[in-house]
């Protein structure tokens, strides 16, 4: 079957199952065009009634009417909106094409990222009909991952943008485009925000290039960290402070990948919104599609911080154009110039609900006091507003996150209690350090407990070189195979602890010393 096909089919299903979601406001119930321009008519009616029943205010306190040109769209009353903001009912046959638009805007983003786009739009598009749309989409199917295991480590949180840095590496080799091979991801830790640059090398040098362009644009950090490691970091500081002298940045703690996964996790939805958006473009340049990308990611609701990157960095949400205006977008195609612009706003229409003669004064007594204001104080006025968001924003960045982190600290220790030293544990090891014949598992035993709630392993041909969350390891129970005074105080990899076990020398791969024409150092 076709993708043309398949996208009919499943507008098909759509149509067919909304039918049973309840799309209802005040029991008057919206469900196709028919109803649609039948509760207009009976909105326009009631407007103009003099002796207006009990029915015409219920029908007032829930509906309105916009009119552009000679279209009427039914809105949410204004005078109980936030903010003014106009926000449109409609029919079952305008959801699905809405839904589909704004699934790819958000690079096909999750049900709190639909729902966050959606409401300052609309009324009537419910959490089941949007989950409705997500169950039956090809490209998030595809992505979907199993629920990993949690954390375990002391969650970082930090109290002013820029305090900490965290840059990492996604590496594109196998898909590269053209010479672009690598993706540099640079996120600030609270508020988020991400900066996505194209990478022929994964060098510190040119690493280091990028992320000048992006500290002077945003300002550097305090702390800069890598989960590729400290002597990554401390390779691009030394970078760093050659380029810009001025320039002073220290390392942070070193940390395992999976303990520290907020960049993680932002490497896997910059993957799963370019994968999208070469999909919905039918292109493999990546490297072009990375800006749209990193848009999607910073205007995104962020379940951490309650709202956006972009939100907590400027105060208010990222605008696309004409696109985030209040007019319906069957208009939109048909402007081309400011002069049909202007038209259409002239044309723009708004029949308001009658206002009592007390909402009248109480408006103009406000517009009176408005203008009596001089033209300065309105700009201070205006700056001091925008500051008090950007504040006021970050301040709930920050509690969410504090809240956030109690919460999976709370979990993980829940679900993993504490292993004291010198109990036995299974260590798993990763497929690609093993050959089809090795064990799964090696047996360690726990040497120490770091401050930061991490465990150092021995095993019986050394301690292994790298630190443990509880999360990636169990405890064995029953008689102890293995004591501290048992293992050797050589300092080992985990690939090499499993090659000396294992019966066939491991997986059979040995690291070369070429110094050219080799990629992946086999």
């Amino acid at each position: 079957m076709s993708e043309v096909e398949n996208n009919i089919n499943f507008k098909n299903v759509f149509d067919e199952k909304i039918k049973n979601i309840n799309l209802s406001v005040n029991s008057m119930t919206i469900a196709n065009e028919e109803n649609y321009k039948k509760i207009i008519n009976e909105v326009l009616e009631a407007k103009h009634r003099k002796n207006k029943t009990l029915l015409d205010y219920k029908r007032l306190n829930c509906y309105d009417i916009i009119k552009v040109g000679e279209v009427n769209k039914l809105i949410f009353p204004l005078h109980r909106s936030e903010n003014n903001e106009v926000k449109y009912y409609l029919h079952n046959d305008e959801i699905y094409d809405v839904l589909e638009k704004s699934h790819k805007e958000t690079g096909h983003g999750g049900l709190h990222k639909m729902i966050y786009y959606l409401k300052n739009g609309y009324v009537n598009i419910s959490r089941p009909v949007i989950q409705l749309y997500l169950n039956n989409c090809v490209t998030c199917l595809k992505k979907r991952v199993s629920r990993k295991r949690g954390v375990v480590v002391k969650p970082m949180v930090f109290n002013e943008v820029n305090a900490r840095g965290q840059v990492d590496l996604i590496d594109m080799q196998s898909c590269h485009d053209g010479g672009y091979k690598f993706i540099l991801n640079y996120q600030d830790h609270l508020s988020k925000f991400v900066t996505l640059c194209a990478l022929k090398t994964k060098t510190a040098a040119e690493v280091t290039y990028h992320l000048i362009d992006i500290f002077c644009t945003f300002g550097a950090p305090s702390i800069l960290q890598s989960d590729n490691g400290r002597e990554f970091v401390n390779c691009i500081i030394d970078e760093l402070k050659n380029m810009w002298p001025q320039l002073k940045i220290v390392h942070g703690k070193p940390r395992h990948s999976q303990s520290q996964g907020s960049v993680e996790r932002v490497n896997r939805d910059v993957q799963d919104i370019l994968r999208a958006w070469m999909s919905d473009n039918k292109s493999n340049k990546w490297s072009e599609g990375l800006r749209f990308c990193q848009f999607q990611k910073n205007s995104s609701y962020h379940s951490g911080i309650k709202q956006s990157p972009f939100e907590v960095l400027f105060g208010r949400k990222a605008q696309l154009g004409l696109t985030s205006s209040a007019l319906p977008e069957n208009i939109l195609k048909t402007l081309n110039s400011e002069n049909d612009l202007e038209q259409v706003i002239s044309s723009l229409e708004l029949i308001y609900n009658e206002l009592t003669e007390t909402e009248v004064c109480e408006v103009c007594e406000d517009n009176i006091l408005e203008q009596a204001s001089t033209a300065s104080e309105s700009v201070l006025e205006e700056i001091t507003i925008v500051q008090s968001k950007i504040n006021k924003n970050k301040k709930l960045a920050i509690s969410s996150l504090h809240h956030q982190a109690k919460r999976m600290k709370t979990d993980s220790i829940l679900k993993y209690p504490v292993v004291s030293i010198g109990t036995n544990v299974t260590l798993p090891v990763p497929d690609v350090d093993t050959s089809k014949g090795d064990s799964r598992n090696i047996i360690g035993v726990i040497m120490e407990v770091t401050t930061d709630d991490l465990y150092k392993i021995g095993t019986k041909n050394g301690i292994i070189a790298q630190l443990f969350s509880r999360n990636q390891f169990s405890s064995c129970d029953g008689v102890n195979i293995l004591t501290i005074n048992d293992i050797p105080m050589d300092k080992i990899s985990l690939r090499a602890a499993n090659t000396k076990e294992s019966m066939f020398e491991g997986q059979g791969f040995l690291k070369c010393f070429c110094t050219r024409k080799c990629y992946d150092n086999k």
